[in-house]
């Protein structure tokens, strides 16, 4: 009993450390001080915590009385990946050519989701929810004290959603706070929790993410009481996006505009998609016409300006199919949860209009998040549980650490 309890403490250290060290990390770019071995510190601690969480799985798997979980959301990413390999094989092979951040990129795809199948598999949800409380403030508090030197009133009223601007946006500590948010906003037993997530995003300011985090803080807790989504909605759901995500990307790609004009004779100025894409569309622009050979994902990213969409990017890659797969496997995370869906519908959203693939710690948060609802729910007793409060969280914790005589 007493090496159990001392197990979950250890995995409890060990995830909060890691937070610990992202959030540290976080507020020395935001700084913009020298990294150093922050970026070695920070990989060699995950992977030595997933391989110690892999020992534990192994060593205490005869004793387990619960079935492992996420294991279709695992394979699902696994086939995605395997995907993304093959097509990469086969651009290799068409233009005679071979990058290392195509291995780069495709061992990044897995390592989220395979952080956050151990972590499901081997941490209760009440420990995973005081963790993610913990790190929350933690992280909060980092963006905080990187910023305090902008709090200002000149400086709050100079913010503008219209314009995109905001002194106290961070590309940086943004990702981190939206995956906090999506998971508070289903489970929002506190709602100082729920309410400092949304204001950290917010304060962020990434619009997609602002937006997104308003209508998770109204209408969040009504959709995870909906019922489960019909099969037949999902895929019609799933087909919508494709053809939406294509048409958004023949229109970056500027073919759309080429369309209007030679059938409509409406003409669209390029300024306008570069302002509508924040420039974006630009990047995709010098890759078509520089020298550009494909080799498979993300070799695009080598001796050009990242174009910062990822799915525009993946298509110009590896084509059309591509795009297809990436839809079809993220959806198949969705199971028939509502909130799920929106959870992935951001994600897509995200690999849409930005660069998205390799923000690991965003999408650690967001496979916990989605293995918690689907199969770590709380029960009513241990919801009843579930701390109240900061104050009470650290409290539970540190009691949980006295010796019993």
């Amino acid at each position: 009993m007493n090496s159990v309890r001392n197990m979950k403490r250890f995995n409890f250290i060990l995830l909060f450390f890691l937070f610990f060290l992202h959030t540290l990390d976080n507020y020395i770019r935001e700084v913009q001080w020298n990294r150093g071995m922050m970026v070695f510190l920070k990989n060699a601690f995950l992977a030595g915590m997933v391989l110690l969480f892999l020992m534990e799985l192994y060593c205490f798997s005869g004793k387990r009385t619960i079935k492992s979980v996420f294991i279709d959301e695992l394979k699902s990413i696994i086939w995605l990946t395997v995907t993304f390999a093959v097509l990469s094989v086969y651009e290799m092979l068409k233009n005679q050519g071979f990058e290392t951040a195509t291995i780069k990129g495709l061992i990044r795809l897995l390592i989220p989701v395979f952080t956050a199948f151990v972590i499901l598999n081997v941490m209760e949800f009440d420990d995973i929810y005081r963790v993610m409380a913990i790190s929350l403030c933690f992280m909060f508090a980092g963006y905080v004290a990187a910023h305090v030197g902008d709090l200002s009133i000149g400086n709050f009223c100079s913010v503008s959603f219209v314009d995109s601007y905001s002194p106290f946006e961070s590309n940086f500590f943004s990702p981190a706070a939206m995956g906090f948010c999506l998971f508070f906003c289903y489970f929002r037993k506190n709602k100082l929790f729920t309410f400092l997530s949304v204001l950290f995003t917010i304060l962020t300011f990434k619009r997609i993410m602002v937006l997104y985090a308003v209508v998770l803080l109204l209408f969040g807790g009504m959709v995870s009481k909906w019922k489960e989504m019909p099969k037949w909605l999902l895929r019609m759901l799933g087909v919508i996006i494709f053809i939406f995500s294509i048409l958004y990307i023949q229109l970056m790609l500027g073919n759309v505009a080429k369309l209007l004009f030679k059938y409509f004779g409406i003409e669209i100025n390029r300024t306008v998609i570069d302002i509508f894409s924040m420039g974006r569309s630009w990047f995709i622009q010098l890759v078509l016409e520089g020298d550009f050979r494909s080799v498979g994902f993300m070799s695009s990213t080598v001796g050009f300006k990242n174009m910062e969409m990822d799915l525009p990017m993946i298509y110009i890659e590896m084509g059309i199919l591509s795009v297809a797969a990436t839809i079809y496997f993220m959806l198949r995370l969705v199971k028939n949860n509502w909130y799920v869906f929106g959870i992935i519908g951001f994600c897509l959203l995200e690999l849409l209009t930005s660069h998205w693939f390799d923000i690991t710690y965003f999408w650690i948060v967001a496979y916990v998040t989605v293995g918690c609802i689907q199969y770590r729910q709380p029960e009513p007793d241990m919801e009843s549980k579930t701390p109240g409060n900061l104050r009470q969280i650290i409290k539970r914790f540190v009691n949980s650490w006295r010796i019993k005589t």
